[in-house]
């Protein structure tokens, strides 16, 4: 009889077990996606249906990603958006994909509730429970090449196409996200293991480049296409915009060269900053030049520019001797074209004083002011001294003059063979052998009015290729 009793009552536990174990079954039953695969980006939400039961009340449940390339514990969360109640064993839990995801060929979709139970796989809407999913952080179109449709390149040359980094302006460079990779294309074609966001050009043909998103990428956003072309030898030139010589008054002008991969812009000899492109401004005149590279090889562009300047002189020395009483015209030569002339006396205008030639009878500085009114807008000057003294035509060194500012024999006016002249050295001493005045080119016009006659006799020696001329020179006051 207790036999049977522990046998029934073994029975009993058995069955007891079994009912629990049923109702207390976790399980997660994924639908179809609707879907074949994930390529987030400005687009970001997804959803994922399944079945569930078993599970307490306030159990909560988060889509996951799992890369089968990894193992089934590696699991990568999603930003859960909402979460609708189909039925009392069905959800949908609309989803995003995170900006950080890694994109890859091998993902899988799961459940996974708060109590730790994984779901298996959804399947796509192709049945395939392993399939891309990608997040693009950059879905516009870039360039490359700084936006240039054209390069060349040298025999044996390389070239780098390079993704242009334009971030800061209106346009925004894939290279600020830097986990991405590329697919570089020649003549269509894809150049395997090229996964870099610059590429070393070797041969000619068209080359563009997109991002890598796998079965995610898009056509539609993608660099410029570059052509690639052999270099034709032909040696480069600068041109200015404006001419050379150039006009002044129409600066700054711009200096330009022919098409070419790189640029780097000298001014006399000596880098200009930033200068790398195939033009240059300007505002000065100079010795200007450009070395160019055509992918593997470089070839340099000198332009000495001139400003457009007046060609004027006059026909007297720049400074004259006058007896008190006499008179000098004075000419002016000039290539400017419909030439207008003012001329002044100490820097005062001298009324009607406006023709090429004058006719001065006074000291002073005089100065002719000359404008070129047909074309480019020129102007500039010449200057010139009169002073009254002794005859300049005299072959006699004089040895006796009065600097006490009354306009006659003020200043020592020594004959034309010595004076103007820059190969003549006139050297004046005192008693004591101290120099007074040394110099070549000497004018005419010592002393000035602020000499002060301490030693009223002294010695001049007057040096000429040819010969030396000595004597004394009393100044009386």
């Amino acid at each position: 009889m207790k036999s049977i009793w522990n046998q029934s009552f073994l029975y009993f536990l058995v069955l007891t077990w079994s009912i629990t174990a049923i109702s207390t079954a976790q399980t997660i039953s994924p639908l179809p996606l609707q879907f074949n695969r994930i390529c987030a980006g400005e687009f970001n939400e997804f959803s994922a249906t399944f079945n569930y039961s078993g599970f307490p009340n306030g159990t909560t449940f988060l889509v996951v990603l799992n890369n089968s390339s990894g193992t089934s514990t590696d699991l990568i969360e999603t930003t859960t958006i909402a979460v609708t109640d189909v039925s009392s064993t069905r959800k949908t839990i609309k989803f995003a994909i995170p900006s950080t995801l890694i994109g890859s060929e091998t993902y899988q979709i799961k459940v996974k509730s708060s109590v730790n139970t994984v779901s298996p796989p959804f399947a796509n809407a192709s049945n395939q429970t392993i399939f891309p999913v990608y997040y693009k952080p950059f879905e516009k179109n870039f360039t490359i090449n700084n936006q240039s449709a054209t390069a060349t390149i040298c025999p044996a040359g390389t070239f780098q196409l390079v993704i242009d980094n334009v971030a800061g302006s209106n346009q925004i460079s894939p290279l600020i996200f830097t986990t991405l990779k590329y697919n570089w294309y020649k003549n269509g074609a894809l150049i395997s293991s090229e996964k870099g966001s610059s590429l070393a050009v070797t041969t000619t043909g068209n080359y563009f480049v997109e991002i890598d998103y796998g079965a995610c990428s898009n056509a539609n956003y993608t660099s410029n296409t570059v052509l690639i072309s052999p270099y034709s030898g032909t040696k480069p030139t600068i041109q200015s915009s404006i001419g050379n010589p150039f006009c002044p008054n129409q600066l700054p002008l711009v200096l330009s060269t022919e098409k070419a991969n790189a640029y780097q812009w000298y001014k006399d000899n000596n880098p200009i900053s930033g200068a790398i492109h195939s033009t240059l401004s300007v505002n000065q005149e100079g010795n200007y030049a450009v070395v160019v590279n055509y992918g593997g090889c470089e070839e340099k562009a000198v332009l000495t520019l001139n400003a457009l300047k007046l060609t004027n002189q006059l026909d007297i020395p720049d400074s004259i001797i006058l007896l008190k009483g006499d008179t000098k015209k004075v000419n002016v030569i000039t290539n400017a074209v419909l030439p207008t002339y003012q001329w002044y006396r100490n820097d005062i205008l001298i009324p009607n004083a406006i023709n090429s030639v004058y006719e001065v009878g006074d000291e002073g500085t005089y100065k002719v002011v000359i404008n070129q009114t047909s074309g480019c807008s020129l102007s500039s000057e010449l200057s010139f001294r009169v002073q009254f003294g002794g005859d300049p035509n005299s072959l006699v060194i004089p040895n006796l003059i009065s600097p006490n500012g009354d306009g006659i024999n003020d200043t020592w006016v020594i004959p034309q063979e010595y004076s103007f002249k820059d190969d003549v050295e006139v050297l004046l001493l005192n008693a004591n052998g101290e120099q007074i005045l040394k110099t070549f080119n000497y004018k005419n016009d010592w002393p000035n009015s602020n000499y002060k006659v301490n030693f009223p006799v002294l010695y001049y020696i007057i040096t000429t290729p040819e010969k030396t001329q000595k004597g004394s020179l009393t100044l009386l006051q």
